[in-house]
């Protein structure tokens, strides 16, 4: 070949390979750039290789230039490096998902990737740890769509911290702008239900703000007992008033009583029973108002309610007449003796008034004279009766006998009055 045709070949062999290459230089990279390895280009030897990159860059003698490779060399080349990355790039990604999958065999060996991948199950379920409120829902939707990340992540049953609520005293400070859920009043007995209960907290709050109220404490009190505790809670109580305080702890007995009799035998007749229930009767009876519910003035007393009445009570004036004065008494206190014995202890006083400006004309004299009474059961029912002898100098007119009972053992007064004409003869 003559060296006009060789330098020709030349010419065109570095056309073809400017061309196969870019036209533009290759953007900067925004990922971390993988390693890749350059195809291996045979060279004799290094001073041919600086030769050879002398030659290129102008040297006047274009016969000591190295023969450059073909086209079809080229191709070769370029196909077999993309391989070989795409080979590579393919191992490190099939590493990166093998380390974060809960198949991989024990014992097996993984080639460790430059590149971090991101988990994206990873996220949810540090989300689902940093929040309480949140129901296990995404666990058991991820269980149901059948992915593998289940069975790292096994679903535990949500528990949720209890907070102590009882009712505070009326004292203690209360801050009503802080938040409902888990907002502990004041530490007392433990409850079984979670600070989160709104009805609980809506009661206490009821008795801290109002301590007075009855009807706030009886609900709170009544909650307490659907509970299981213990009941009445005086600490609670001690805002009320002695009267409303008694009756409260007298029902919360009676029904804590009844309970207990039920789960201790539930196969009881009847009358075991109501018998809570009667003896809570009786208890808030003594605890109500001492009332006279009737008087009259009678001609024969055989027993309670069993008597003749003066209907309608005229007298003729100029003469004394002996009448007997018959009263029931109701809500009247009865106390155990040392001899186990109920006693009742009352007094009564017998008074006559002018219809018109209520003068008194007459008073029995009799009257300081207590009167008990002892029976071995407790007396459900119980009546007075009194002898008087209405004297013959009263003129004639209207007339107001009234007639006092004062329960000694309870401290309270009862009254009531019955008309009375004097007539002539």
């Amino acid at each position: 070949m003559s060296t006009r045709r060789l330098f020709r070949a030349s010419l065109t062999l570095a056309g073809i390979v400017a061309g196969c290459g870019p036209t533009q230089p290759p953007a900067a990279p925004t990922t971390q750039p993988i390693a890749a390895v350059a195809p291996s280009v045979h060279r004799p030897n290094a001073a041919a290789g600086a030769a050879t990159g002398a030659d290129v860059a102008g040297a006047s003698n274009p016969a000591a230039i190295e023969p450059k490779p073909t086209a079809d060399v080229l191709a070769k080349q370029a196909a077999k490096y993309s391989q070989d990355v795409e080979a590579r790039l393919s191992k490190r990604i099939a590493a990166g998902k093998t380390a974060s999958s809960p198949t991989v065999a024990a014992g097996a060996h993984v080639n460790p990737s430059a590149v971090k991948f991101v988990d994206p199950n990873a996220e949810r379920r540090s989300e689902n740890a940093g929040s309480n409120s949140s129901p296990p829902g995404s666990e058991a939707s991820r269980l149901a769509s059948g992915s593998q990340q289940a069975s790292l992540n096994p679903i535990l049953p949500l528990v949720i911290p209890s907070t102590v609520v009882t009712p505070p005293r009326s004292d203690a400070p209360f801050n009503k702008d802080a938040p409902a859920v888990n907002t502990p009043l004041i530490v007392g007995q433990p409850r079984p239900l979670p600070a989160t209960d709104d009805m609980a907290l809506k009661f206490a709050h009821q008795v801290h703000d109002y301590p007075q109220d009855v009807a706030a404490q009886l609900d709170w009190q009544l909650l307490q007992f659907l509970q299981g505790q213990s009941v009445p809670q005086v600490q609670s109580l001690a805002g009320l008033p002695s009267e409303d305080r008694e009756l409260l702890s007298t029902l919360l007995d009676g029904l804590t009583n009844f309970r207990n009799g039920l789960r201790a035998d539930n196969n009881q007749l009847l009358s075991r029973k109501i018998r809570p229930i009667i003896e809570l009767s009786d208890r808030l009876r003594t605890q109500a108002e001492l009332t006279i519910p009737t008087l009259s003035l009678c001609t024969d007393v055989k027993g309670f309610g069993v008597y003749e009445p003066i209907d309608p009570a005229r007298f003729e004036a100029g003469q004394e007449h002996r009448v007997i004065v018959y009263c029931e008494v109701e809500n009247f206190a009865s106390v155990l003796d040392e001899q186990k014995r109920w006693q009742t202890k009352l007094t009564q006083e017998v008074v006559l008034y002018t219809d018109q400006g209520g003068l008194e004309v007459w008073k029995d004299k009799t009257a300081a004279r207590p009167i008990v009474d002892y029976s071995r059961n407790r007396r459900h029912d119980f009546f007075i009766v009194k002898m008087i002898r209405l004297p013959a100098n009263l003129t004639i007119g209207q007339y107001l006998l009234k007639v006092s009972v004062v329960d000694q053992q309870a401290n309270r007064v009862a009254e009531n009055t019955t008309p009375v004409q004097i007539v002539a003869q």
